[in-house]
């Protein structure tokens, strides 16, 4: 076993984007065929199933159970998930950070790397040995790794995912902060957005406290989390400008239209499985609307061609953030929409490094291949993965499937060389 695989005690009833994961075992390829062939199959009913590889077809039928499309229907999947918000057998470090715009309180969780001999349920580890550790002056710290936890801006239980964060860690030898942003029915943008960076300022002010280098910053985050991951690289670029060596967006949230009837993309064949069109559609109206954060940000029309309309009044969140940034000087041209949607950022430029990784039969894989494109077009460096015959959250469903595997090791391989190249630049010398 590479990692330890996840809980399995949620498998049937529980989104891995938003839980602390789930395992399945491996489908024989054979008999996973046969059986999807037969009317008999528990998957056979999940619309293109036959472009699910057969590993994780499983996997597939148990994240179809769930339906995030409303308010009524995420708040009851919350409160039946409410016993799972807890950490069990590995337990972070927790401290409070204040956000800088509003004083709330965020509870941050930090792992710190543990030397494991072989993976364990106390020790997770995946068998990558990263080329950098070679070369590393401990005297300097360890990177930081930065994670932007899933679950559509509704869901946190994925929070909660210890094994996975220590995993990360334990893997690259970094301390892995993961804040404990607010969700939409909590506070919607751009609360999830400055709870990120106040907290990313906080450990970047206080790196020696917690033995981090500084200058071995990693951005990393999973769907909704992947999307905030980008909006904080878009954010920290016009601000502070911390040094991030990479950003590591997997199966990102950026596109606010996707799903919606203004959609720039319209394949019948991506997110019928894990994450769907209607829980996008629902996840992206809680998080903020579209057109008052246009207005905010100066813009006249929206990216299908539809005017902006100025409301007659901001919610209370906007007015702080427009407040927020007319207070500090170091904010550069805030670009309101564009850290509400990475989409549609006006200026992709001077980003980190992105890895970006997607299954092809994933909702999410027309924005992530786009927005690759984007940032190549910007002058950026990317690595773009497109995963055959996965769908949403695949590596959680089946943690050895061999093309969960092959994520990992293309993941790691990628920060491993942004973490051996000079501050400043793409390659190791």
């Amino acid at each position: 076993m590479r990692f330890s695989a996840l809980s399995t005690t949620l498998l049937a009833s529980v989104l891995a984007a938003a839980l602390s994961g789930c395992s399945t075992t491996a489908t024989n390829n054979t008999a996973a065929t046969s059986a999807a062939q037969s009317a008999n199959a528990p998957w056979a009913d999940i619309p293109f199933i036959e472009r699910i590889d057969p590993q994780y077809r499983a996997g597939a039928e148990a994240y179809s159970h769930n339906d995030f499309s409303s308010a009524e229907k995420v708040a009851a999947f919350n409160q039946q998930m409410a016993a799972n918000a807890q950490f069990t057998t590995i337990k972070p470090q927790l401290i409070t950070v204040s956000n800088a715009m509003d004083g709330f309180a965020i509870e941050v969780a930090i792992y710190r790397p543990q030397q494991c001999s072989e993976n364990s349920e106390s020790c997770p580890v995946f068998a990558y040995k990263p080329q950098y550790l070679n070369e590393q002056n401990a005297a300097d710290g360890h990177p930081l790794l930065f994670v932007s936890y899933s679950g559509g801006f509704i869901l946190r239980t994925n929070y909660y995912d210890a094994s996975h964060f220590q995993m990360l860690s334990n893997t690259l030898q970094a301390v892995v902060v993961v804040p404990r942003y607010r969700l939409s029915d909590e506070a919607p943008f751009p609360a999830p957005l400055i709870d990120n960076y106040s907290a990313l300022t906080y450990f970047m002010d206080h790196a020696a406290d917690f033995e981090i280098n500084p200058q071995q910053l990693i951005l990393m985050g999973e769907s909704a989390g992947g999307g905030l991951t980008a909006s904080l690289a878009l954010y920290n670029r016009d601000h502070h400008n911390y040094p991030v060596k990479a950003q590591a967006l997997i199966y990102p949230m950026l596109d606010y239209r996707v799903g919606s009837e203004f959609s720039p993309y319209h394949s019948e064949q991506l997110g019928h499985t894990a994450w769907t069109v209607p829980a996008n559609v629902y996840a992206w109206q809680a998080h903020g609307n579209a057109n008052d954060i246009a207005a905010l940000s100066g813009r006249s029309e929206l990216p299908d061609g539809r005017p902006v309309t100025k409301p007659q009044q901001f919610t209370q969140e906007l007015l702080a953030l427009a407040n927020f940034h007319q207070s500090h000087q170091d904010q550069g041209t805030p670009d309101y929409f564009g850290y509400f949607s990475p989409a549609y950022a006006q200026d992709k430029s001077q980003l980190p490094p992105a890895f970006i990784s997607v299954g092809d039969s994933d909702l999410f894989a027309n924005e992530a291949l786009q927005y690759a494109s984007d940032l190549l077009e910007a002058g950026n460096t990317v690595e773009m993965l497109v995963v055959p015959g996965v769908f949403h959250v695949f590596e959680y469903a089946n943690p050895e499937g061999a093309q969960s595997q092959r994520y990992y090791n293309n993941l790691f391989y990628f920060l491993d060389q942004r973490l051996m190249a000079p501050q400043g630049q793409v390659w190791p010398e």
